[in-house]
């Protein structure tokens, strides 16, 4: 039951947060008495979630953790996009996040929201009827005019918006991935892109990826207007309109699923399993993987982890009645001649085209457009075996070093550790995700020197911090696990640590 919590005087309901889902804008902040117009073409936005503050200040999307107290914001640590939009806009962004970094106090009003810290403060007017966030919302265009050349037959411009701030593009050939920010007045402002497949298309494809990608970039949408499930981006030079899609993982009239298909019993069908290729073809002929390679792929709940022979790719997973809906593939950057790395390419473009799946019982076959690839399972349904660690997740407690130079933990930051079936380790220690593959002995942790990273751009010390936490796991440190406490010693560096309580996989 929400809303409601227990008192000496009986049951009463919860204090709600007042500012949850609504959005507040102004165009001027104050020091004293001092008014300070923000500049030309922006506004300063705020959005309160649950738990989560979400600002701009007309460049980056910028967010916080968000704990509404009484007449007090208490945010934690942010996380940013990271375009370059103007040394005025840049140093604007500083002050608005340095102003909300110092929990503000707050207060409302008959005419909306004022914030202050210290001498600086400012009132924002609410915006009622807010259109609904781009978030995790799908549009693919029905008419592009004005563009620098025109679209390949049978080809769309499809844009997918998640709300961790990256904007992934597909027309026709490679899935690309930008950050956005809507920032200004409405106005959709896309970075360069950040990553995309390298899958070999048509010439004609091939070029249309490369205008886009220089295209989209090139400079701000000014117009972007969302009427119902449409949506119309102009600028200068074009205007796009795009009409919204279902989610990728549902299908019209099909009820969305809320887990994975699940085998007799009741456990999910694909769930920590692995697979291993023994054949696979394009247009119905064999296609032959570099030699002495295969692919080692790895299903968990939410996450998969895939390996053509060199770098290991890791990426999220939602499994649906017939596909396999994977997001932007991460992965180790190791170099292994031009042959490996073009089989990773290819199989990171393979993955994230979504391809179908069929029953794994006579072999796990997984197809996308002409190209099939057919597994056999090596052992995780029948010979993998958990353990304790498995399914939980761990917070540090102390960290303790008794050589010359101390471990170098940052002030305000916990290492937090997760163990997944069957050979994951997934790791944070302030900045980054960092992902590993683990084997779990009687004594020690056999930790794969190659590693995952988000890869974020975070301050010197943090950096350092991940360095030094990346360097203590891939020395494969011993650790003691008595069920209330993990221990991890290598040399003279140990770290402790407790179970978070409630995270065990049942």
């Amino acid at each position: 039951m929400t809303g409601v919590v227990n008192t000496a005087g009986g049951v009463q309901a919860a204090p709600m947060n007042p500012l949850q889902d609504r959005t507040f804008v102004t165009d001027m902040t104050m020091e004293d008495d001092v008014a300070r117009p923000v500049v030309d073409g922006t506004r300063i936005r705020l959005t309160f979630r649950a738990g989560r503050l979400d600002a701009n200040a007309g460049c980056n999307a910028v967010g916080f953790p968000l704990t509404v107290e009484p007449g007090r914001l208490r945010t934690g640590e942010s996380i940013s996009t990271l375009m370059f939009c103007g040394e005025e806009r840049m140093a604007q962004e500083t002050w608005l996040t340095t102003f909300l970094d110092a929990d503000p106090e707050w207060s409302l009003s008959a005419n909306g929201l004022l914030l202050r810290s210290g001498h600086e403060w400012m009132e924002l007017t609410e915006e009622i009827g807010e259109p609904r966030p781009l978030w995790d919302r799908r549009f693919r265009s029905v008419s592009v005019t004005g563009t620098p050349q025109p679209l390949v037959p049978g080809t769309s411009i499809l844009l997918t918006f998640t709300e961790a701030g990256s904007l992934v593009v597909e027309a026709g050939c490679n899935t690309m991935t930008f950050p956005y920010t809507t920032g200004g007045d409405a106005a959709l402002i896309v970075g360069n892109p950040s990553g995309a497949t390298e899958m070999a298309c048509s010439p004609e494809r091939m070029d249309q990826d490369g205008w886009i990608a220089r295209w989209l970039p090139e400079e701000p949408f000014d117009g972007l207007r969302v009427v119902g499930n449409t949506m119309t981006l102009t600028r200068r030079d074009a205007e796009l309109v795009l009409t919204e899609e279902p989610a990728q993982d549902t299908v019209p009239g099909v009820p969305e699923p809320t887990s994975s298909p699940e085998a007799p019993g009741g456990k999910p069908i694909l769930e920590n399993r692995r697979f291993r290729s023994v054949e696979v073809t394009e247009n119905g002929a064999p296609r032959p993987l570099v030699e002495g390679t295969v692919i080692d792929l790895t299903l968990f709940s939410d996450s998969l982890s895939a390996n053509a022979g060199c770098n290991t790719m890791g990426a999220s997973l939602t499994v649906t009645a017939d596909r396999l809906v994977v997001g932007p593939v991460a992965s180790t950057l190791m170099f292994c001649g031009p042959e490996l790395t073009g089989q990773d390419q290819w199989l990171a473009g393979f993955l994230g085209s979504g391809p179908q799946w069929s029953d794994p019982s006579a072999g796990l076959r997984l197809t996308s457009g002409t190209t099939t690839i057919v597994f056999t399972e090596v052992g995780l349904g029948f010979g993998i075996e958990p353990t304790e660690l498995w399914g939980t997740t761990f917070d540090s407690v102390s960290v303790s070093e008794k050589g010359i130079v101390p471990a170098p933990v940052v002030p305000g930051t916990t290492i937090t550790l997760t163990f997944t079936a069957p050979d994951r380790l997934t790791a944070r220690a302030g900045c980054n995700t960092l992902g590993f593959r683990v084997v779990a002995g009687t004594d020690r942790l056999t930790v794969d020197d190659d590693f995952s990273s988000t890869r974020m751009a975070c301050t010197p010390e943090l950096t350092a911090q991940d360095e030094w936490l990346a360097k203590v796991l891939t020395d494969d440190p011993e650790y003691v696990f008595t069920g209330k406490a993990l221990t991890l010693t290598r040399g003279s560096t140990s770290i402790d640590l407790a179970p978070r309580m409630g995270n065990r996989e049942g």
